[in-house]
């Protein structure tokens, strides 16, 4: 078992105001599974991705990740599991606008504790594998939407993560932008890495055999297709 959650809320204070934004989520992930995490904007679904990615803690409840208790971990060792096992694509690319493709796909290397040599091979192997080859000194200002997101998703497996975190990402891309996304994302899948996305297009959500649907900070179904 790659995720466990159980009983996760989480409850957010402005001052005297509480918001909650996840009530009792339980979630089980198996190593491998395509899992889309579909709900309307501020049903929660942002919020319980940053926890799968170790970016928020819960309020309240228990999070297993690969075995480890996540309630134990420092800052330090969050840190370490994110960069390590855990692969982030977002809806804005979050490229660095003055590096090329191939600095920004470095970037993750610069931050890893386990102080991975640079190779310029391996960027290559990926840059291969999103199709983006001839684009290796290219800029983001350079790029299309399309490609800025292959790019991040090179960027997001430098380190060969055990879990791509996708949110909302192909938000920002046409119909056929989008479509070449998914697919690579299952192409990644069928690879053998787990890939959860987090939506709320029903083009993309179809494209996962697991849907979980969330609505006001609930899980009301969890379907396998």
């Amino acid at each position: 078992m790659l995720i466990e959650l159980m009983g996760i809320h989480k409850v957010y204070k402005t001052g005297p105001l509480e918001v909650k934004a996840l009530t009792d989520i339980n979630i089980s992930v198996e190593k491998g599974e395509l899992i889309a995490i579909v709900g309307p904007s501020g049903s929660g679904k942002s919020t319980l991705l940053k926890i799968l990615g170790c970016l928020d803690i819960p309020t309240e409840g228990k999070y297993y990740f690969n075995g480890e208790d996540i309630f134990t971990l420092n800052d330090n060792q969050l840190s370490e599991i994110r960069n390590k096992y855990i692969g982030f694509v977002f809806q804005n690319f979050n490229l660095i606008p003055r590096l090329n493709v191939i600095e920004n796909i470095e970037i993750p290397l610069l931050y890893s504790s386990s102080k991975k040599k640079y190779e310029v091979k391996k960027i290559y192997e990926l840059l291969e594998l999103v199709g983006m080859s001839d684009r290796a000194h290219h800029r983001p200002s350079e790029l299309s939407g399309g490609q800025q997101q292959r790019v991040a998703i090179a960027r997001a497996l430098i380190n060969d993560p055990y879990l791509i975190l996708a949110d909302e990402p192909t938000g920002n891309l046409d119909s056929k932008s989008a479509k070449d996304i998914i697919n690579l994302l299952q192409e990644l899948n069928r690879a053998g890495r787990t890939v959860i996305i987090v939506t709320h297009d029903n083009f993309v959500a179809s494209s996962a055999p697991r849907r979980i649907y969330i609505q006001d900070g609930m899980i009301i179904k969890d379907e396998k297709v």
